[in-house]
């Protein structure tokens, strides 16, 4: 009995979901865009973060991630295909009341999941914190206002980009479903390579569980619940 509800609520995706979102031109500009911006990242001496007195990330940083997954939501969605696909990234099928909660719960149940992984990391192994993590950190308190708009705004675009766009995408193009959730993990793990080669391996193990989540659930509310609640506990924390 137990395992016929558990079944009802997440049940395994299903192979045989490889409808194309894009033609693959579409796909290997997006790829080859991460990849680059990503080398580039990894390539560049890091500069330390400047002084409180100096510039605010408000003015720089910030608004420079704001632009960027902007421009990655508006492609993604729009940029060379015939219509707008945003509805169809974010969700699969109808969802109820029932639905809606169930999603929720799962929403927040990969937030205490991953926060809880990331503490016992660092009570284990003493990891040092990321620098370009770090300077992303809102301090004042006009730099965490803003962060509840970035945070939200980052948590959408990367599950947009990642479990709704690409996982979708590369499954259509390869007629499997996990090499979509195992490829979309290993590119967002690769999309932090400036914070380490630690950091790449725990994203990508992170992006795995969302992908699976999302797939199961048809949705990515759960994804985008979960992910938009850890990046704004990371900031209103710090």
């Amino acid at each position: 009995m137990v395992q016929g509800a558990c079944q009802a609520v997440f049940a395994p995706p299903r192979v045989g979901t490889t409808e194309l979102l894009a033609p693959a031109w579409h796909t290997h500009v997006l790829v080859g865009s991460m990849l680059a911006v990503t080398a580039a990242g990894v390539a560049l001496p890091q500069v330390a973060p400047p002084s409180r007195a100096a510039a605010s990330p408000l003015a720089a940083t910030y608004l420079t991630l704001v632009l960027v997954n902007l421009g990655l939501l508006v492609f993604v969605c729009r940029v060379g295909l015939e219509r707008n696909i945003l509805a169809r990234l974010f969700s699969q099928r109808r969802s109820g009341a029932h639905g809606l909660l169930v999603d929720v719960a799962w929403g927040a149940a990969l937030a205490l999941a991953i926060v809880g992984a990331e503490n016992l990391a660092q009570w284990l192994l003493g990891l040092p914190e990321s620098l370009a993590a770090h300077a992303l950190m809102p301090h004042s308190a006009s730099e965490k206002l803003a962060w509840v708009f970035l945070g939200a705004l980052i948590g959408i675009s990367e599950e947009l980009v990642y479990r709704g766009y690409l996982q979708r995408q590369l499954a259509g193009l390869s007629g499997w479903l996990p090499f979509g959730v195992v490829a979309q993990a290993l590119l967002f793990g690769i999309a932090h390579g400036e914070q380490g080669g630690w950091a790449v391996a725990r994203f990508a193990v992170y992006a795995l569980g969302l992908g699976w989540v999302a797939a199961a659930r048809q949705s990515l509310l759960p994804c985008v619940l979960g992910h938009v609640a850890i990046d704004l506990l990371a900031g209103m924390s710090s």
